[in-house]
């Protein structure tokens, strides 16, 4: 019998408590397990796991669980110290900005709740990561050759770092983000007016909820790429004076 999201991480809960009886901090489940998207057998578990020190050393101590881990879907720890984070804040801020969003904590102390993330670093971020998926895109849209399998590919294996983009430029603009992507999407786009269909149709064509002919993805993966381009152009004129309460007010949903 299947184990619920419950039990495997109350099970993880227990595996970290005896590996590391007095160095846990804090343990936090966050992403699509802490906002209702989980998926058993397709959606990983991620979790943020703080602890006293993080070297190689103290974590090798749970080298043993990582089999039983990944069997229940649990992705690797994001181990991090509570200096590590403190001072890589401005570094990831889109990363912390989406755990902020939506995350539980299982043990130890709220390490997220009391963060302040500089909106200006958030869109510095999302603009550089635009830039750098757009040659990626427009490098690998050419690999394909126009081949039906690969063009599936390059939209089942880019789509996803997008949905985490478009979150934390929400965020900027609304206290409140909705956990499904294609409002997130929507929203986004009534914000910053560029073209959400060519995310909206692929997203349903990698979900499998409609059918394109390889002519008709090759068409939606141009309007991909281009929209893609429109929203480095977007970010990058975008001007965050003013959006510090929304990305830090009201931060558990």
């Amino acid at each position: 019998m299947a184990k619920t999201l419950e039990s495997i991480l109350a099970g993880f809960v227990d595996d970290c408590r005896k590996v590391w009886p007095d160095d846990i901090v804090s343990l936090t489940v966050y992403g699509s397990a802490a906002r209702g998207g989980y998926v058993p057998g397709r959606s990983d578990i991620n979790t943020l796991l703080v602890l006293k020190k993080a070297d190689p050393e103290t974590i090798s101590r749970a080298m043993g669980n990582v089999k039983s881990w990944r069997r229940q879907g649990l992705a690797v720890p994001l181990f991090m110290t509570p200096e590590g984070m403190e001072a890589s804040i401005d570094v990831f801020p889109v990363e912390y900005l989406n755990m902020k969003l939506f995350y539980r904590v299982l043990d130890g102390r709220d390490v997220l709740a009391g963060i302040k993330i500089d909106p200006a670093d958030v869109r510095r971020e999302c603009e550089r990561e635009f830039r750098g998926k757009l040659i990626l895109l427009r490098q690998a849209f050419f690999s394909t050759g126009g081949a039906g399998r690969e063009m599936q590919e390059l939209v089942n294996g880019t789509l996803g770092a997008f949905h985490a983009l478009f979150r934390a430029l929400l965020h900027l603009h609304q206290p409140q983000v909705p956990p499904e992507n294609g409002e997130v999407v929507r929203q986004l786009a009534g914000h910053l007016g560029f073209q959400a269909a060519p995310f909206l149709v692929l997203e349903d064509v990698k979900k499998g909820r409609v059918k394109k002919s390889t002519a008709e993805i090759q068409v939606l993966l141009k309007d991909y790429v281009t929209a893609v381009a429109g929203l480095a152009g977007l970010v990058d004129a975008m001007n965050t004076e003013g959006m510090q309460k929304n990305c830090n007010g009201g931060d558990k949903s």
